[in-house]
């Protein structure tokens, strides 16, 4: 049975550890928790970031816009822009290293209209996932190779952490 994408917290532990394998692998500081979108790809659990940093609050800091390949720009139902999924820097979990938020969808809060955009774009979230993952793998691409996590390094660095 498919689930329902789900927004998740990583232990920062765990992330601690990933990084150390591909610097790439984003650690929070100051405490903020590591929050994504969880999905399946080729049988492995993945974690996809979500970061609230926006392409207004980029360009107010002169950077430019995220790729879109590599990027799900989340909108609220009013269309606007209120989070990034960033699918470059996904990074594989398993049990035990991460643990669901319980949000309500049916209420109006920053994380209910994330869910809600999660889970009504889901097929186009886990298709973009398992383009970025399989072109990083399979494809030499120099600007995925640039920007992505070495998947292929962090699976078998998750598949030996222990619980």
């Amino acid at each position: 049975m498919e689930r329902e994408l789900s927004l998740c917290i990583v232990d920062s532990n765990y992330l601690k550890y990933l990084h150390r394998q591909d610097s790439r692998v984003s650690v929070k500081y100051n405490n903020r928790p590591f929050v994504g979108a969880i999905t399946m790809i080729n049988g492995v659990e993945y974690v996809i970031p979500l970061t609230s940093q926006t392409t207004s609050e980029r360009q107010k800091k002169g950077k430019g816009k995220r790729a879109a390949n590599i990027t799900t720009f989340v909108r609220d139902s009013a269309g606007v822009e209120i989070a990034n999924l960033l699918h470059n820097n996904m990074i594989p979990v398993k049990p035990g290293v991460y643990s669901f938020m319980a949000i309500d969808a049916s209420q109006n809060t920053y994380e209910a209209n994330e869910i809600r955009f999660l889970r009504k774009h889901k097929e186009q979230i886990v298709h973009k996932a398992q383009k970025v993952h399989d072109d990083r793998i399979n494809k030499h691409n120099t600007f995925l190779y640039k920007t992505c996590c070495d998947f292929t390094k962090l699976e078998s660095a998750c598949s030996s952490y222990p619980i």
